[in-house]
């Protein structure tokens, strides 16, 4: 394994359905890229038709957690400096286009309920962290 090698991990909560999963995990993904430029690549990757494909660098992984193991999850990567973490609550979740309203809440603790957390970081730190955890079925 080489030393740069990173891992990420999408922790969905068991109560969403599949196209609320989907939505959480598009979501926390965008913002964990924004804040490690090195998830996927700098340039367009495309094919010989000039197609675009996802220019992920290193691995994915979807797990399901209970609403206490995403808060206990998010206060365990805070004492992790290795860790980037990314958090989703409910509240978001239910504003469609209402991002004062979303930034409101999260700045004043008022979107608690976690639907999600994402996580990245060195690929063994990672897969420690998460290890009690379930693939999403």
């Amino acid at each position: 394994m080489q030393v740069n090698e990173k891992r990420i991990a999408l922790l969905l909560a068991k109560s969403l359905g599949a196209g609320e999963s989907a939505n959480v995990a598009a979501i926390i993904m965008g913002q964990l890229a924004m804040q490690d430029g090195d998830l996927f690549a700098s340039e367009t990757l495309k094919d010989p038709s000039g197609v675009s494909h996802a220019g992920i660098r290193h691995s994915t992984i979807v797990l399901s957690a209970g609403a206490g193991q995403l808060r206990n999850l998010v206060a365990r990567t805070a004492e992790e400096s290795e860790l980037n973490a990314v958090a989703f609550s409910a509240f978001g979740q239910r504003l469609h286009n209402r991002f004062t309203e979303y930034v409101d809440a999260v700045v004043s603790g008022n979107a608690e309920e976690l639907v999600g957390v994402g996580i990245s970081g060195p690929d063994d730190r990672v897969r420690a962290i998460t290890r009690s955890f379930s693939l999403l079925r």
